[in-house]
């Protein structure tokens, strides 16, 4: 017995049969993980980021200029005690300017005869002044001390500045001025310790300077005033440079002995600059 179905049901059975057996879509595929994994494998990679770029290193901050104690002057004397002697007087230098040089006066003349060139010492260190203990009939001073006691006085000197500079003073290599009498004061100083003292100036010599004193100096300024008698101080440094020792004759435009003259500054300055030229 043949069945018969009405053709509506035949033709929507075929429909579903058709839809069943049908691929499906990429669309409606959900990618597997490993699918996912693989994919984004091949896609290209972002190219990594640079490196944050180095901060710059911290400045050092420089370091603060040096400064002398308080009340310390930086200008005109200052009178410093020393123990067991008399007070000296003092131009101090700048804190950064180390070197010493020591003035000893003429014969009853003045300690603080120095004050026309301070500002020329300064530049090159800190000017102390002794006293002589001889009384003179003007009641100034003259050098009496043998040079022994007269080097203790110089090193107590020092040291009573280097402490009121705060320790900002060199002891060890100092210039050595002396005038007048304090001038073959200064050449016998020299002598006795060239590697305390090892440049001199000489100023208004009386006498010519001694080659053999002054062999072991490393630089001799004379410095003379055109209205005294300059022959021994002229005539004396060619016998120096005879000897092979550095040494140099300034004089002083216009003036006599005991005067430094109104332009004192920049004379010292060149007797300075070329003494410690070499040293610096």
């Amino acid at each position: 017995m043949r069945l018969r179905y009405p053709t509506t049901t035949i033709l929507a059975t075929l429909a579903w049969l058709g839809s069943a057996c049908a691929e499906p879509t990429p669309a409606s595929i959900a990618p597997s993980p490993a699918h996912s994994t693989s994919t984004a494998a091949a896609s290209p990679k972002a190219p990594p980021s640079a490196p944050p770029a180095p901060s710059a290193a911290p400045t050092a901050s420089a370091a603060p200029p040096e400064t002398l104690p308080t009340g310390v002057p930086l200008d005109g004397f200052d009178v410093v005690p020393v123990a067991d002697d008399r007070p000296v007087h003092v131009a101090h230098a700048a804190a950064a300017q180390r070197r010493a040089l020591v003035y000893l006066h003429g014969a009853c003349g003045d300690p603080l005869a120095p004050r026309p060139w301070l500002p020329a010492s300064r530049e090159v260190g800190t000017l102390i002044t002794l006293v002589a203990k001889g009384i003179c009939k003007n009641g100034k001073k003259y050098w009496i001390a043998s040079t022994a006691a007269l080097k203790e006085r110089v090193i107590r000197a020092l040291e009573a500045v280097r402490a009121r500079r705060g320790g900002r003073l060199d002891p060890t290599a100092v210039v050595l001025i002396g005038y007048s009498q304090g001038s073959k004061r200064a050449e016998r100083l020299h002598a006795a310790s060239p590697e305390l003292f090892p440049w001199v100036v000489l100023g208004g010599m009386p006498v010519e300077p001694s080659a053999w004193r002054l062999r072991r100096v490393r630089a001799v300024a004379l410095v003379g005033g055109e209205r005294e008698h300059t022959h021994p101080m002229t005539f004396g440094t060619g016998l120096l440079k005879h000897e092979g020792i550095r040494a140099r004759y300034f004089e002083l435009p216009g003036v006599g002995h005991g005067d430094f003259g109104a332009d004192a500054r920049s004379h010292f300055a060149a007797v300075f600059s070329w003494l410690l030229v070499l040293d610096g």
